[in-house]
């Protein structure tokens, strides 16, 4: 690629903001990526139907299980947004660095905002970002004068596809104004004539006979239940009547419903998580210029969508503890069954492999516990006892031993249970009895740790030669080490022969 044609394929892919903002440079699109994706209808229409998005339950559980706060989400596609080509939305091709740092978080929660939007449908990433070859930083180079190592992904700003099946039509011989969208919050609340919920009637077709008007079937209206009309009234009188304020008190259940919170909700509960969350709420309610649309906020704030009530989360427990229970009680009654069944001698032999299987794990624990470097740690230093409570020279002597005792038994030698049980540190290597090696390659068969009191620091370890007696001549590690390898070296040329 020359470097005309990447500086032509900046200056498309940097939008028209691009001229206020320190250039860099971007990775090419391939032709035809954008050709799938819906373009916006401007920077307004986006986030105003990104917000609206975040107002249903199902927005609000995909931005809660990102975790990303609903105000930084915003912030951050509002970042995006600026950035964007006006007339398609595309071409944003930005560091999450420097959206970090205009909107006062870290890269990584950039990350997850933007995989956020594209779980909602609203961006798609048409070029991962990526460390650049050694062309494109040329071409980078000469594009803005300075080194650029990575380059940032590529996205382009959409709005999510529309199910039109599950759409109810509203006012369809009306024109739309494309600067005031009306999928705000307010417009649902405002819009409460009753045949506005009804499907709006269809145009006949051109030259279809008319005839007698024939009534139209209307739906029949959802009619509330007693019980959850008396909870949404009880609701607005614990907050002083603050909620309604003259609108039907059905959108209070709607409210609660876009919101996720469940029917199973008592008053109580409700009512006492908001206070908990929110102390001040009674005069927050009645002071604010739309009280309803601050409860929604509030109750955003402090329920999850779809979250369960305490009182039916811990009926839920009672119910499960009381099913294991009885399911223990039922094994329990079986197990004393079997065994009353059981012969004398069928029940002797079940109880001895009982007990061998008992002896076997009591004794694999007791080994377990006898080779840790704990164990060895107990002998040295004195049991629950610990290195740095002692003078330095004994915390390096005690290094050295827990360093011996990793490299040996990484070499396939053993510590003695029975000796660190007695307050000896011990280790063998039994294979090697049994193994003919020349006479200058005695294998060692046992390592054995010298106090410090009747040897130099240096050398502590003891050895004992196969085919020797025990020899009482300390060595340091390296001379140890030395003959290990030898006689490993040794082993491994007589196994290639």
């Amino acid at each position: 690629m020359s470097v005309d044609a990447v500086s032509a394929s900046q200056e498309r892919s940097s939008g028209p903001l691009s001229s206020s903002r320190p250039r860099s440079w971007s990775l090419p699109v391939p032709e035809g990526a954008y050709g799938p994706i819906v373009a916006w209808r401007g920077r307004e229409h986006w986030l105003a139907a990104l917000t609206a998005v975040l107002d249903t339950p199902e927005g609000e559980a995909v931005r809660a299980s990102r975790k990303v706060a609903r105000r930084t989400l915003l912030a951050i596609a509002a970042e995006y947004a600026e950035r964007a080509d006006v007339a398609t939305g595309r071409s944003v091709s930005v560091a999450h660095d420097t959206v970090g740092g205009a909107v006062e978080r870290c890269a990584k929660t950039i990350q997850r905002a933007t995989r956020t939007l594209e779980a909602l449908g609203f961006a798609v990433t048409v070029v991962e970002g990526r460390y650049l070859y050694a062309d494109e930083r040329e071409a980078a180079r000469a594009l803005h004068q300075s080194v650029q190592l990575r380059a940032a992904s590529v996205l382009a700003l959409t709005l999510p596809a529309v199910d039109k099946s599950s759409v109810n039509t509203k006012n369809v011989h009306l024109p739309v104004n494309a600067q005031n969208p009306l999928s705000t919050y307010e417009f649902s609340l405002e819009q409460t004539r009753a045949s506005a919920q009804l499907e709006a009637a269809s145009r006949p077709e051109p030259g279809q006979e008319t005839g007698d008007p024939v009534k139209q079937v209307r739906p029949v209206p959802q009619v509330r239940p007693i019980t959850r009309q008396r909870f949404l009234a009880q609701l607005d009188r614990h907050y002083g009547n603050a909620l309604a304020r003259g609108r039907h008190i059905g959108q209070i259940d709607q409210l609660l419903r876009r919101a996720g919170v469940a029917e199973s909700w008592s008053l109580r509960e409700l009512t006492q998580r908001i206070a908990t969350r929110f102390p001040a709420a009674h005069e927050k309610l009645h002071t604010a210029e739309d009280p309803l649309r601050y409860f929604a906020w509030m109750i955003r704030q402090t329920i999850e969508p779809g979250e369960t009530p305490p009182a039916v989360a811990s009926e839920k427990r009672a119910r499960e503890l009381q099913a294991q229970r009885a399911e223990a009680a039922r094994e329990r009654e079986a197990e004393r069954q079997r065994r009353a069944s059981l012969s004398p001698d069928e029940f002797a032999r079940m109880r001895a492999e009982s007990d061998a299987a008992i002896r076997a794990r009591n004794e694999a624990r007791r080994r377990e516990r006898a080779t840790s470097p704990r164990a060895i740690s107990d002998v040295l230093l004195g049991v629950g006892r610990h290195a740095f409570e002692f003078p330095q020279a004994v915390q390096d002597l005690h290094q050295k031993v827990l360093d011996l005792h990793a490299i040996l038994t990484g070499r396939g030698w053993s510590i003695d249970v029975e000796g660190i049980e007695h307050g000896d540190v011990q280790w063998t290597w039994e294979p090697s009895r049994s193994e003919h090696v020349d006479d200058d390659h005695n294998p060692v068969t046992e390592v054995w740790f010298r106090p410090p009191e009747s040897a130099p620091a240096d050398l502590f370890p003891v050895l004992n030669l196969a085919g020797q007696k025990t020899t009482d001549t300390a060595i340091s590690l390296a001379q140890l080490y030395a003959r290990l390898d030898a006689i490993e070296a040794h082993r491994a040329g007589r196994s290639h022969r």
